[in-house]
């Protein structure tokens, strides 16, 4: 039986893509800071320049994103997992030695002791009533003795 198990992730397109974005984006805030210098009341510098804090929030957003994939690009790591069996090599078939087996069979057993051990205590409060019960009935039944 031969098994094998390669895994990898290309973030090159991404990239690419990210990169691309980010110099759109740097292209539209300088039209808007050209927008900006000819703005010709207060109303427009603000709604110019609100526009440019939005398109500045994403190119630094981008620029994070490229850094972030440039970084995982260069330490990126290749796992390869390959299983071959040895020649003269027999797998076991399953079955346990005699001995093993025995082991087992204590550990069992004291498992099973210690699960009975818990139950019993933990139904103490039956063994009260329980005890309880016995004694009014033998109160009961004495006192009906002594009455005959």
């Amino acid at each position: 039986m031969l098994e094998r198990k390669i895994t990898t992730e290309n973030v090159t397109g991404e990239v690419v893509d990210v990169k691309s974005r980010l110099q759109t984006k740097m292209q539209m805030r300088l039209k808007y800071l050209d927008f900006l210098k000819q703005s010709k009341n207060m109303e427009e510098v603000l709604q110019v320049q609100n526009e440019i804090n939005g398109i500045q929030e994403s190119i630094e957003a981008a620029a994070g994103r490229v850094e972030y994939l440039t970084h995982q690009s260069a330490m990126s790591t290749i796992n390869l997992s390959f299983y071959q069996p040895i020649n003269g090599y027999q797998p076991s078939d399953g079955t346990p030695s005699f001995l093993t087996r025995i082991t087992d069979a204590f550990k069992t057993g004291s498992k099973w002791l210690a699960d009975l051990l818990i139950g019993v205590i933990s139904i103490w409060p039956l063994f009260l009533i329980f005890l309880a019960g016995v004694f009014v009935y033998k109160k009961k039944f004495s006192v009906k003795k002594q009455h005959t």
